[in-house]
């Protein structure tokens, strides 16, 4: 559950995705589990994730989270990619809120203490990777 409840509804959300990234919104699906407020955007044949920032985080914090995405996927690793807003913004402010758009990235959340040896074999490699890769970020 998210630690702030959200400030977005079905409407508001289709409003600013299509004012924002001239997106088309067909579903909304509310990502469970999760701190931030989250949603997964359906916009045939695409998927987005939309994320609502708890109100405790600036316009620092998603400019930050971008920057890191794409190190990230520039190095190869496994990570979503903020879509810019029509403008070129990677991010938008609704309601004392700051949004931002990715690209939908497909995976399992599995529960807890359930991976099999060879996933859990995986996950360390990724693990190692990525405090490799944070190791030689510029950070600000």
């Amino acid at each position: 559950m998210a630690i702030e409840r959200s400030v977005l509804n079905s409407e508001s959300i289709a409003d600013i995705v299509m004012k924002e990234w001239k997106i088309c919104v067909s579903s909304i699906t509310t990502v469970q589990n999760c701190t931030a407020n989250c949603f997964i955007i359906n916009a045939y044949p695409q998927k987005y994730f939309l994320k609502e920032f708890q109100p405790s985080y600036d316009i620092q914090r998603a400019i930050s989270e971008e920057r890191l995405l794409s190190f990230l996927k520039k190095h190869n690793f496994p990570a979503s990619v903020v879509i810019p807003t029509i403008s070129g913004k990677g991010f938008v402010e609704y309601r004392g809120r700051i949004l931002q758009l990715q690209d939908f990235f497909k995976g399992t959340v599995p529960r807890q203490n359930t991976l099999e040896q060879d996933t859990v074999i995986q996950a360390a490699q990724l693990l190692g990777k990525l405090n490799s890769l944070l190791k030689i970020i510029d950070c600000p």
